[in-house]
């Protein structure tokens, strides 16, 4: 049943998958008005994101919370198999997980776009 999760995720197959799709979904507008956002401000409303950066910033964040919901669904199942409540004990462990996760992603997106002389903005 779990190592079958992510492809019912997609499929939306169960309740847990159809919120963890709807979870992946919801991300990608907030993604990107907080990717336009920090460019706006970064550049006195002068540029907007470049195609290519929130292309790459998008596959970032999506790969990211698509590994912290599988984890987390693990974490989850594993902590109630030991007799744990996962709503006190999983989340340090998935919000430390996330900060790593984001800032490894965002820092190999960054490295990426460095590679191929993308800037983050253009001047509109």
């Amino acid at each position: 049943r779990r190592k079958h999760f992510w492809w019912k995720m997609l499929r939306r197959d169960g309740m847990q998958a159809r919120s963890a799709g709807v979870l992946v979904l919801l991300y990608v507008p907030g993604a990107i008005c907080f990717v336009s956002l920090i460019v706006a401000i970064k550049t006195h409303w002068t540029a907007g994101p470049d195609a290519a950066f929130m292309l790459v910033y998008l596959l970032a964040a999506l790969l990211q919370v698509s590994m912290l919901i599988l984890i987390t669904e693990r974490l989850v199942g594993w902590l109630w198999s030991r007799g744990i409540d996962p709503d006190n004990a999983a989340i340090p462990y998935v919000t430390s997980l996330g900060d790593v996760l984001g800032t490894t992603f965002l820092t190999a997106a960054f490295w990426l776009l460095e590679q191929f002389g993308v800037t983050p903005w253009i001047v509109l």
